[in-house]
């Protein structure tokens, strides 16, 4: 009797939670049809964001590219040009536009595995770093140091944070990732793989940089 009566009580908050839900929904959507400010507020909030995804997707490919090719320079104690990394970066970001826009499928499974491959070394040459340049790194998990850092630099110091601008982006591939993926695998792969991968990565430069300020320009390559 017991057990009956619990599973009526859960379908009856279900019910109610139900109900609660739709007439919040109703009412803020009475609320929206009734005021013209917040349609306006509602409609440049849509616009911003929508341009903050357009914008991510065409800022995060360029640099990214254009870091990476810049390792020739490196490789080839700089006989490479900043001119040639340029073009080469060009090419390859058209070659694979290209490529997507007749089968992101095709993209998906060309690259896939290089990408697998490639977060694994990060997190290794990461790990690497740790050990060799020690660990003090951590300290930064406390969320006190941006505010001495602001405090100290300013105006500035805000405008050093675009130095960091693409470890918030990729949002374009995670709404790319979903016309191949289920939710769950991609939020699984990001949370079990990719974030920790990069978290090392990250970390692993941190601790270079501290004992070799002066690699804060190239800091990917010459942490390697």
């Amino acid at each position: 009797y017991s057990s009956v009566a619990g599973r009526r009580l859960t379908r009856l908050d279900a019910t109610v939670g139900c109900l609660t839900s739709h007439r919040l929904n109703q009412a803020v959507r009475r609320a929206f049809r009734r005021s013209e400010a917040l349609q306006s507020i509602l409609l440049m909030t849509v616009v911003l964001a929508t341009a903050m995804v357009v914008g991510d997707g065409i800022l995060t490919p360029a640099i990214s590219m254009l870091g990476a090719v810049a390792g020739l320079q490196e490789a080839t104690d700089n006989f490479v040009s900043e001119d040639a990394v340029v073009s080469i970066s060009v090419a390859v970001l058209v070659l694979l536009f290209a490529m997507q826009s007749y089968d992101t499928s095709l993209v998906a499974r060309t690259l896939a595995p290089t990408v697998f491959v490639w977060l694994s070394l990060n997190g290794g040459v990461g790990i690497y770093n740790l050990a060799v340049n020690g660990g003090h790194i951590f300290t930064s998990l406390n969320p006190w140091h941006i505010v001495e850092f602001l405090a100290r630099n300013g105006r500035g110091g805000w405008l050093m944070l675009g130095g960091v601008a693409l470890c918030i982006t990729g949002a374009e591939a995670m709404y790319a990732d979903l016309g191949h993926f289920t939710r769950r695998s991609v939020s699984l792969g990001f949370v079990g793989y990719v974030y920790p991968t990069l978290m090392l990565t990250y970390w692993g430069q941190g601790a270079h940089l501290l004992n070799h300020p002066g690699d804060a320009d190239k800091v990917f390559w010459r942490a390697m």
